[in-house]
């Protein structure tokens, strides 16, 4: 590639999407290093002030997580997920890929460095939690999603799940909270996600709210599906590809057999029309496999990756209520589905094929002995 000229290669970059992208296009070469400049870092431990009504002796901290798809290139049915929490330095921190956790003693499996270009690496999603330190005891607020300002580099905007149901966006370039009005009181917050450079809010009545990131202006974009109005659903807002997707959630039925919880989930799949401003069932998953997790929830395409089934996935439960996972750690409450299988599943025995998914990791990985470092490029990693 050091042949192609500039021109060439100032396009090719315009079709880089993702940080993953721009680092392994820039390892290629000296010309293809020197034709995009390095990609931002990641959002480690920002520091960010109290939104109204919170008042502590300490500080929020921002983290940002990634999700990636990592294949060998010559076994392109093998897929190996793994959530990282990464540094502005480069280590990163493994984490639970569906709960707010990381899992310690990760950096005695996993090696001291790897070859971008010795892989295939995909980003598939990224999380963002919203972490209160204090000299008391740390918690999470509920959810956070952020969104990059396309008109100022290095600025961003965040929008975050407070508590009872409040929504309030943070601009990193006036440093100010404000607290969303969505329009009347009754309004309670279950989900938030960024999405085509807009930032969405689904209410408890399964309204669904969008909020321009630059203006804070509040318009709706979809009235409540017809199957959306029952307290005893989990909502979930994910986006895949350019599409939007809402999750309904709830039990069919349940009844626990000496330990083991047995039952089945039901899952009512719909999806954002923009143009119509409503949501469109859909009917299931069809080759998507779903990941619904504590604070972002994602899909792949089990075309793209064929290690994974489609219409089938992973949730963590808890009884699909708004149950506080930093005081009830999660244990066994990660359910496998299935939407082409009606048989009910057992509780263990979801949880065992969740950790056989995602650790340890594979052994075309662990012991692949080609691990020289790039010469421009490298991802290291260190427990936090």
């Amino acid at each position: 590639m050091d042949n192609l000229p500039q021109h060439l290669l100032a396009a090719i970059a315009e079709f880089l999407n993702t940080r993953i992208e721009t680092l392994c296009f820039r390892a290629v070469c000296n010309s293809s290093r020197s034709s995009v400049p390095p990609p931002l870092p990641p959002l480690s431990h920002f520091k960010i002030p109290f939104p109204p009504g919170m008042t502590d002796d300490g500080h929020l901290e921002l983290t940002e997580s990634t999700v990636y798809a990592i294949q060998p290139w010559d076994k392109s049915t093998e897929t190996w997920l793994v959530k990282v929490e990464e540094s502005s330095s480069g280590k990163i921190q493994v984490m639970d890929p569906l709960f707010k956790l990381r899992i310690k003693n990760s950096s005695e499996m996993l090696p001291e460095s790897f070859n971008l270009l010795d892989y295939r690496v995909k980003e598939i999603a990224k999380s963002f939690r919203l972490e209160m330190v204090s000299n008391s005891h740390p918690f999470y607020v509920e959810k956070a999603v952020a969104s990059s300002d396309d008109d100022n580099a290095g600025e961003f905007v965040l929008m975050a799940l407070i508590s009872e149901g409040r929504v309030g966006v943070w601009r990193s370039k006036d440093k100010r909270w404000a607290i969303i009005d969505f329009g009347y009181e009754s309004f309670y917050c279950k989900d938030i996600i960024y999405h085509n450079k807009k930032l969405y809010a689904m209410g408890f009545d399964g309204v669904t709210m969008e909020v321009d990131p630059k203006s804070l202006n509040v318009t709706q974009a979809a009235a409540a599906p017809g199957k959306s109005q029952s307290h005893l659903m989990m909502h979930s807002l994910v986006k895949s590809r350019d599409d939007l997707f809402l999750i309904n959630t709830y039990w069919l039925y349940k009844y626990y057999q000496h330990g083991p919880l047995l039952g089945r989930i039901r899952l009512d799949v719909f999806k954002l029309d923009e143009e119509k401003c409503e949501w469109i069932e859909e009917d299931g998953l069809k080759d998507q496999v779903l990941f619904l997790g504590e604070d972002g929830s994602f899909m792949l395409s089990a075309k793209e990756f064929p290690a994974c089934k489609g219409n089938s996935g992973y949730l963590m439960y808890m009884d699909l209520c708004g149950v506080d996972f930093d005081f009830y750690p999660p244990t066994e409450d990660v359910a496998y589905f299935d939407l082409e299988d009606s048989s009910p599943g057992s509780q263990p025995g979801a949880l065992s094929k969740y950790w056989e998914d995602f650790w340890p990791l594979p052994t075309w990985f662990r012991q692949k002995t080609n691990l020289k470092l790039s010469m421009v490029e490298k991802i290291t990693h260190a427990d936090a």
